[in-house]
């Protein structure tokens, strides 16, 4: 629901050039650390003053309390309000993190025609590979966690209807804008970022059972004392898999 089909990208985990060493340190240590900073951001601009105009008073700024949409407003402006998510611009550009990248004319994907793949031909946007928490993963899947995780999260009102139709709504959006009628590529790697970016999104307030072990998992974030505050720390070993 938030990017759309131009900021699609697609991954080669296959294929190596010359030189390229056979691993990558792993990023798990710093991307944690960026995720918790924006949750950090995200919180201190949920707590922030709201103006309260009134034409015949002087202007008054008010605490918000802990206002539910504010907050996730404001999460999601963090990590997924933009074609590429702000954590997958930082795992593309960022100097810290070891990736490894391939050209779209040396992929995979090279023999890849316009007609059957138009984003992916015509923009040419191969996402780079990273090592987080052991697993090989491309870059794109970190917005796909956050940005269509939040799309999964909407489209079952927080967890309160089926799950299903969560799933439905991945399956259709990889079908078409995210995945085979603009990149010519069904990924199921991106269905389960998808599905794990649902994990995180209820965890942030664990309202409902986690969809995946049925139980009720520790927020991230709690209303103390009339501000949201983090009760606990994002890892992202609990979402990653080889999947």
């Amino acid at each position: 629901m938030l990017p759309t089909e131009l900021g699609a990208a697609e991954v080669d985990q296959f294929t190596r050039l010359p030189n390229e060493p056979a691993t990558l340190p792993d990023s798990v240590d710093l991307l944690n650390q960026e995720v918790n900073r924006l949750i950090r951001q995200a919180l201190d601009r949920a707590n922030s003053p709201v103006m309260q105009a009134n034409p015949k008073k002087s202007v008054r700024w008010l605490k918000p309390g802990c206002d539910q949409q504010r907050l996730y407003e404001k999460l999601i402006r963090e990590f997924g309000e933009s074609i590429e998510g702000r954590l997958e611009a930082y795992a593309e550009d960022s100097n810290l993190l070891s990736r490894r990248t391939v050209a779209l004319q040396d992929s995979i994907y090279r023999d890849f025609a316009w007609q059957s793949s138009p984003s992916l031909v015509l923009s040419e946007r191969m996402a780079s590979v990273i090592t987080l928490a052991g697993i090989e993963i491309g870059t794109d899947k970190l917005g796909h966690f956050f940005s269509e995780g939040y799309s999964y999260f909407l489209v079952t009102d927080h967890l309160k209807k089926s799950l299903e139709s969560g799933l439905l709504f991945g399956e259709w959006s990889e079908s078409v804008y995210f995945g085979a009628q603009t990149t010519g590529v069904y990924s199921f790697a991106d269905l389960t970022a998808n599905f794990q970016g649902l994990r995180f999104w209820n965890r942030v307030l664990a309202q409902q059972q986690d969809p995946l072990s049925g139980k009720r998992p520790g927020a991230y974030v709690a209303c103390v004392d009339g501000q949201w505050q983090q009760v606990d720390r994002f890892q992202w070993a609990d979402y990653v898999d080889a999947a």
